[in-house]
């Protein structure tokens, strides 16, 4: 059965251990802030250690100012922050980390599509050559129209990866956004062995089993490709001390075909 876990700031890593999740997954922007010193990471390192949960996953790469794209994006600079993010999550014992950060990979307007997707692609395989020493995977999450203006779909994410062949990029399928484009849940089935992560929430984001999304639908098509990984919640929550521990049962249940 897939692990269930969920997307939490460093200081509800705690909660969600005592709402029964299996791991917490952190933003990099937000918790382990690549930014900062060495000094500032000890003490935030150990109040994460204190939570009680593994930390297996991370998203939020970059933060919404990054500029990954376009003519202020700076490779170099990437690759620097990268490099002190892969690090801490290695210290960590992340497996997987989320590149979303759909406001740093925005194309600015009257720039060219195609150059924007060849540094999207020169990023990615920056990441996954700093993430392969700590036998980490980065994967690309394809977000709604709303929050990007490049990889909206499992199928374009796909894609992408597949032209890169990097060892340690592969793709991550949202739920939610997956619903947003009206994309196919079969579009988890031809990801295969390139799915690397999976993110889950129900109808307006609200907490899984809240909604109308087929959730038996897309845990068969999981179980269908021998998908092994976890399963992140990230929603938008109402009533957590209600809904994390349901919405972590009712997964539990998906997960094990029931």
């Amino acid at each position: 059965m897939n692990r269930i876990g969920c997307c939490v700031a460093h200081d509800r890593i705690s909660a969600a251990r005592q709402a029964g999740y299996a791991y917490a997954e952190l933003s990099v922007a937000g918790s382990l802030c690549p930014l900062e010193d060495e000094a500032w990471w000890r003490g935030r390192r150990a109040e994460i250690e204190a939570g009680g949960l593994p930390i297996l996953a991370t998203n939020v790469f970059f933060p919404g100012e990054w500029r990954l794209v376009g003519p202020q994006a700076d490779l170099a600079a990437t690759r620097r922050y990268a490099e002190a993010a892969v690090r801490r999550a290695a210290e960590l014992g992340v497996r997987v980390m989320v590149m979303g950060s759909g406001a740093a990979r925005r194309v600015p307007e009257g720039y060219p599509q195609q150059a924007a997707l060849g540094e999207l692609e020169a990023t990615l395989a920056a990441l996954g050559d700093v993430a392969a020493p700590h036998g980490i995977t980065i994967a690309l999450e394809p977000l709604r129209r709303a929050e990007t203006n490049l990889v909206h779909t499992v199928a374009e994410g796909l894609e992408v990866v597949r032209r890169l062949g990097h060892p340690h990029v592969a793709v991550l399928a949202d739920l939610y956004h997956m619903q947003e484009e009206q994309e196919p849940l079969d579009d988890v089935v031809a990801a295969g062995r390139l799915l690397a992560h999976v993110h889950v929430a129900d109808t307006g984001r609200l907490a899984p089993g809240t909604g109308q999304y087929d959730y038996p639908g897309f845990f068969a098509r999981l179980r269908r490709v021998g998908y092994q990984g976890g399963v992140s919640v990230e929603c938008k929550w109402q009533d957590w001390t209600r809904e994390a521990p349901a919405a972590r049962a009712f997964l539990e249940q998906m997960a094990a075909g029931r």
